[in-house]
């Protein structure tokens, strides 16, 4: 039997919503993997859209290792349209408010902060729907302008992205009115494991930041106060006996008087120059300066090993 549509006639409902059906079939079944980061005002900081820039950085170094992954500017517009007060979600355990209403599987959340001096301190987790972090990488270093930024933001991705290639997803089979579901397998009896446990070798990179003094400098400088202390208290005794008897010849009928010399003005005046400097450099020396330490842990499980290695720059 045939069946004709008169021209300048309508599709049956029942034909137009199965085919939105299929059209929508596939955003339905995926889960996405939104990069968030927070984009409220803040006194001192980076702005909105330098944060969201960083955060599309983070993202594009995602999307080689994992699939549906949403960039910070569609999440944010999403979220402000679904969920406003989420936002200014800035920790793991806020995120639930993120991807419950985008149907998330998890969510990666950068976390920005800028530091004194031009530094940039970055937290890169992964979040999962209860709340845990799965996944975590942690970097500082200063930038001088947005483009550092982006690459510091790819920089602290790149063990995110290994650790969500080492655990792709495993999406669930749902059957189609035309297909029957699968059968289960046959169950197989219990064998007892006859050999070792798998090692697994999880490298990650971490950074932190220790504070240390230069007392070398603070030596220096202790050393040329002394000097300059001890030429100044020459210096200036004998300025101050200048014009005073030395000594009384009583056969001779004078005496001998004491005069200053160029030399008592060069003590007290290098004296002066030194002391200040060593001043300087012990205060300099002594004063609490920060650096970044990388460091590279191996851990191996199932044999008990761990192998640790840490650099300074």
């Amino acid at each position: 039997m045939k069946t004709r549509l008169r021209s300048g006639g309508h599709a049956p409902p029942s034909f137009v919503l199965g085919v939105a059906a299929l059209a929508l079939a596939p955003a339905l079944r995926a889960d996405p993997l939104p990069v968030h980061t927070p984009t409220r005002a803040q006194p001192r900081g980076l702005s909105t859209d330098e944060r969201l820039a960083v955060a599309e950085a983070v993202a594009e170094v995602l999307r080689g290792a994992t699939t549906e992954v949403l960039g910070a500017a569609d999440t944010r517009s999403r979220v402000e349209t679904l969920n406003p007060d989420a936002l200014a979600c800035d920790a793991p355990t806020c995120c639930p408010t993120i991807s419950t209403p985008l149907h998330a599987r998890s969510v990666v959340l950068v976390q920005q902060q800028e530091l004194r001096h031009r530094r940039l301190h970055l937290t890169v987790r992964v979040v999962n729907l209860r709340g845990e972090v799965t996944a975590s990488n942690e970097i500082e270093e200063p930038v001088a302008d947005r483009a550092e930024a982006v690459a510091l933001a790819r920089l602290a991705a790149r063990p995110i992205a290994d650790a969500l290639r080492s655990t792709p997803a495993t999406p669930a089979v749902t059957p189609t009115p035309d297909q029957p579901p699968p059968l289960a397998p046959p169950p197989t009896p219990a064998v007892a494991p006859t050999v070792q446990p798998p090692i697994t070798v999880m490298p990650t990179v971490q950074y932190r930041v220790e504070t240390y003094r230069r007392r070398s400098l603070a030596v220096l400088g202790a050393g040329l106060a002394a000097a300059g202390v001890t030429g100044i208290t020459l210096g200036a005794m004998s300025l101050a006996r200048d014009g005073g008897v030395a000594r009384a010849l009583p056969a001779e009928g004078v005496n001998e008087v004491y005069v200053s010399r160029t030399r008592d003005y060069i003590f007290v005046g290098a004296g002066a120059a030194a002391t200040a400097a060593g001043v300087y450099f012990l205060v300099d020396g002594l004063r609490q300066r920060q650096r970044t330490v990388r460091i590279s842990n191996f851990n191996v499980t199932g044999s008990s090993v761990s192998l640790t290695v840490e650099g300074r720059f």
